[in-house]
């Protein structure tokens, strides 16, 4: 193969599988001494923390479950019971999954899996930037210098926890197949990018925006260069423009049929719950340009010389790639522009293009600031607007510096002799892989067999095919460990959990762990497991040795209360390791789903509203506007009423009391509905807990929380709310209440039913 000092790749250029397995087995190295800690401990042990890599680890032995059953069930994963899709809450890794699913079937090791995904996306970004660089520059030192820029950039070491960021080989192998394509018009290689381009964006959603900005500079200014090439007639140019953009239109269209799929479980989980976010929320995961001199909180040789970053935006690139980076493009003003082919493959070509792309790169990196591309892009793109930290297409910055060091290590090598650019080009190469090294990078123990959970395990996977709550359900003080264990178990037992960790959390959870949680009232217990025997659990978990340290009250009384509930508990038992009891509960039905597009709904606002406390504002329970409501202004007593007065006797189907979102605390405790006739005559059509039918609408429509109760038939000319429960501190507050009638048709349908 050839090798002319600092001139670009010749259209017939090729790397041999012998040169790339060579730079696969030194890459395997770099990445054991980039990880040192981890490698003599790859089946019982995880990088940084018990958090994000946990929650990968478990999605990754989800994946390869699914895998065996030929994906059925995939994203029904087993976490916030009974949520569906609830695995489009986050990164589905079924980019990854492909390629690590033999480890877990073979050795039934998640963590193993995982840590051999780990290691292999620093093999995969380094032979993925060396076959890149290589075919760039034409040069095999220059490239190795870029794959150890790429593979060891200091932005990984800040996202160590994040394997779907780790996981970006896939881009320069996607751009050099790409750059091949329009070299030579394989559509074998056209074939190769749009497979790397969708096991890319299945590996990491993020990178399906990201990578398409490399992607979208280098086509345009590939088929700009079809279009004005040199020594072509304009015939030939025509005919050249338009194969490329049938090839490209095909190869797009086949991509799009593979992601189709995926792309609609995260749109469908997106218009049922509402999952975006906002742009105050993207703003602060956002960069500003002197986060790039800001270093991840390990990396070793900058500690004392850079201040160190914040969350996602530790940024530095690295001292030696940015001058390679800055040789290139100074060296770049007196070479050719094109060769003659006609493709932007000369070196002033290719270094301008990629300064282009670095520049996109970190101008979008700012987010969605007053000037820059990000804020209109989030009203155009569809789905953009899911991606909380845009600072992570500092990826594509890595990317970038990494093929305009090969340039620099090109021009620098190409001045010297063999053997002495093999020497500066190992330098730079060992110079930038120690700039890029984490020192203090943690590994913490994590035995997958669970072997002090294996009874308690065993014993729910013997129980039924239904929803599990362990306890407590708190994230306070164990960032997410403890809930990530209850969710990890479930590839043991089998079973969903109503508890979980992802990237969207869950209103019920949050609701069941806050201080508004019915756990922290001893009234409200019994009423509890009624809710969550409706919602589908059949099993309760309680860690009472967990209570000490994460939460401010006592669980004996818990205990006791469920213990002695022999109407719903079927079976009590007890577990050794760290205080367990756990309950079976009895079947049940759940509660009917109210169909509001079934019946007449009634204008609320032109009723009247009186309220036993702070009657002057009962209006703004039934104004229209949720931005208004009423409250009681005291803790619940037990002798608060709303009435609302109709203006003709109806029958009533459903009356609904809307929730403020950011206090579910307010419901009423116990709740009795009054129906008053024309007569006087008053029936009362409801008294009890309200619990199951704020669970229900938690998990069905957490973006307007609401207690909807379906009446029997009644004739009304007043309803009388009456909240008959008490609480220490909760007020009953009513956002805005609905009300819904049969018509004189319906109502003689039901009579005769």
């Amino acid at each position: 193969m050839t090798n002319t000092p600092g001139a670009p790749a010749s259209v017939q250029d090729r790397v041999s599988a012998g040169e790339l397995g060579r730079v696969a087995v030194v890459m395997i190295a770099v990445a054991a001494a980039m990880n040192f800690r981890l490698v003599t401990q790859l089946g019982s042990a995880l990088p940084n923390d018990l958090g994000d890599p946990l929650l990968n680890t478990f999605i990754l032995g989800w994946d390869a479950d699914r895998l065996l059953h030929g994906l059925k069930g995939l994203w029904d994963a087993p976490f916030y019971f009974p949520r569906r899709d609830t695995l489009a809450y986050s990164e589905h890794l079924l980019g990854i999954a492909i390629f690590t699913a033999p480890v877990q079937w073979l050795t039934g090791n998640p963590v193993l899996a995982y840590n051999v995904a780990h290691l292999g996306s620093y093999v995969l970004a380094g032979v993925g930037m060396y076959l890149l660089a290589r075919a760039l520059w034409g040069r095999a030192d220059a490239a190795w210098v870029a794959a150890i820029a790429f593979a060891c950039a200091p932005y990984r070491v800040a996202q160590t926890a994040h394997l779907q960021t780790l996981m970006s080989g896939w881009m320069p192998i996607g751009l050099w197949a790409l750059h091949r394509y329009f070299r030579v018009g394989s559509r074998r290689a056209l074939a190769v990018f749009a497979v790397a381009f969708i096991l890319q964006a299945l590996s990491n959603g993020y990178y399906l925006y990201f990578f398409a900005v490399p992607v979208v500079v280098v086509v345009l200014a590939e088929l700009g260069q079809a279009t004005i090439g040199r020594d072509r007639d304009p015939a030939t140019r025509y005919w050249t423009l338009r194969g490329r953009l049938i090839d490209l239109s095909v190869a797009a269209t086949a991509m799009l049929a593979v992601l189709a799929p995926v792309a609609a479980a995260y749109i469908r989980v997106r218009e049922r719950m509402g999952l975006h976010r906002v742009v105050d929320e993207i703003e602060g995961y956002s960069a500003v340009l002197g986060d790039y001199l800001r270093r991840p909180v390990d990396l070793w040789l900058w500690q004392r010389a850079l201040k160190m970053g914040e969350g996602e935006r530790e940024m530095f690139p690295g001292l030696v790639v940015t001058v390679l980076a800055v040789v290139a493009l100074a060296k770049s003003w007196r070479s050719r522009p094109v060769d003659d082919t006609g493709a932007a493959t000369g070196r002033r070509a290719i270094a301008w293009l990629y300064a282009v792309i670095l520049g996109l790169a970190v101008w979008m990196s700012l987010g969605p600031g007053p000037i820059g591309p990000y804020r209109l892009l989030l009203d155009v793109v569809p789905g953009l607007n899911g991606l909380r930290v845009p600072a992570r297409i500092a990826t594509v910055v890595s990317l970038a510096l990494a093929v305009l060091a090969a340039g620099g290590a090109a021009r620098i090598c190409a001045r010297l002799r063999p053997r002495a650019a093999a020497v500066v080009a190992g330098a730079l190469a060992l110079a930038i892989g120690a700039e890029g090294f984490g020192s203090q990078r943690q590994v913490r123990p994590f035995d997958p067999a669970q072997p002090r959970r294996a009874e308690l395990n065993a014993w729910i996977r013997q129980g039924p095919q239904a929803g599990v709550l362990e306890l407590p359900a708190s994230e306070v003080g164990a960032p997410a460990t403890l809930t990530l264990l209850y969710q990890f178990s479930t590839l043991m037992h089998g079973r969903p959990v109503v508890n979980g960790y992802s990237g969207h959390g869950y209103h019920l959870q949050s609701f069941l762990e806050g201080g508004a949680s019915p756990l922290r009232e001893l009234a409200m217990i019994q009423p509890l497991v009624m809710a969550l025997r409706r919602i589908g659990v059949r099993t309760i978990v309680l860690h009472k040795g967990d209570y000490a340290w994460l939460m401010d009250y006592e669980p004996s009384p818990i205990i006791a209360l469920i213990d002695e509930d022999r109407r719903q508990v079927l079976e009590a038992r007890s577990f050794d390791v760290n205080g367990v009891r756990a309950w079976r509960l009895a079947d049940i039905e759940p509660l009917p789903v109210f169909k509001d597009s079934a019946w007449v709904w009634l204008d609320t606002t032109q009723m009247h509203v009186t309220a036993s406390l702070a009657s002057e504002n009962a209006r703004r329970a039934a104004d229209g506007d949720p931005r208004t409501w009423w409250d009681s202004t005291i803790p619940q007593r037990g002798d608060e009423w709303v009435r609302i007065d109709l203006n003709r006797e109806r029958d009533l189907v459903a009356v609904q009391l809307q929730l403020p979102t950011d206090d579910l605390g307010v419901y009423p405790r116990h709740l009795r509905v009054e129906c008053e006739a024309d007569d006087g005559t008053r029936v009362e059509v409801f008294s009890g807990s309200v619990l199951a039918h704020l669970m229900q609408s938690l998990v069905r429509e957490p973006r307007r929380p609401a207690i909807t109760l379906t009446l029997p038939p009644n004739r009304t000319r007043a309803l009388r709310l009456y909240q008959a429960g008490q609480t220490r501190h909760a007020h009953w507050s009513v956002v805005e209440m609905a009300i819904w009638e049969r018509t004189p048709a319906q109502s003689e349908r039901t009579d005769r039913h």
